[in-house]
């Protein structure tokens, strides 16, 4: 219950402070000049590949809908928000946050950066990023194979067998990550 509500909410705000981040930071073109023009900022987060700016307002979605499903009353008018607050968005807010994994290339790009700007380093700066690629690499794969272990329609089976409580996030994670490992 309450865990997930302070995750979520915390998640939704730091994509929505990358969001503004990523609006308001220049960059570096191709020849070397710092772009500060608010405008070319813009545009340049909007169209250069592999247009990041749609990725990040489509990860602000699930943030949106989780407002709205803890600010609308329940005789509200509108009708969008009466379908969040009565739970019939819940089926879909499984799909939802997956959009968030649209992220993932976001953080690859990053990386490469990184690692292009640590080549010149040396080889023990090089060694060591290469040893944290692999590290995120075996988390998210731990991550995302326990979320599908958990979502699969067996597990509170499972979880009975371990006495584990599958209404309780934080026991139910931690049993599907052992599982995964």
């Amino acid at each position: 219950g309450e865990v997930l509500w302070w995750i979520e909410l915390l998640t939704g705000i730091f994509f929505l402070l990358d969001f503004v981040w990523n609006c308001l930071t220049g960059y570096i073109r191709s020849d070397g000049v710092m772009v500060r023009n608010q405008m070319h900022i813009l545009k340049h987060y909007l169209l250069a590949p592999p247009f990041y700016m749609v990725i990040d307002i489509v990860t602000l979605v699930p943030l949106f809908f989780f407002i709205a499903s803890q600010t609308v009353s329940d005789n509200s008018s509108l009708a969008v928000f009466r379908g969040v607050k009565t739970g019939r968005f819940l089926r879909y807010a499984r799909f939802i946050r997956m959009i968030r994994l649209l992220r993932i290339a976001k953080a690859a790009t990053l990386m490469r950066r990184i690692a292009s700007m640590v080549i010149f380093s040396g080889r023990l700066a090089t060694s060591a990023l290469q040893v944290l690629q692999l590290i995120f690499v075996i988390f998210m794969m731990t991550h995302l194979l326990a979320c599908a272990w958990r979502a699969n329609s067996n597990f509170d089976v499972h979880a009975a067998q371990f006495e584990t409580n599958p209404a309780d996030p934080v026991e139910s994670y931690s049993l599907a990550v052992w599982w995964t490992v």
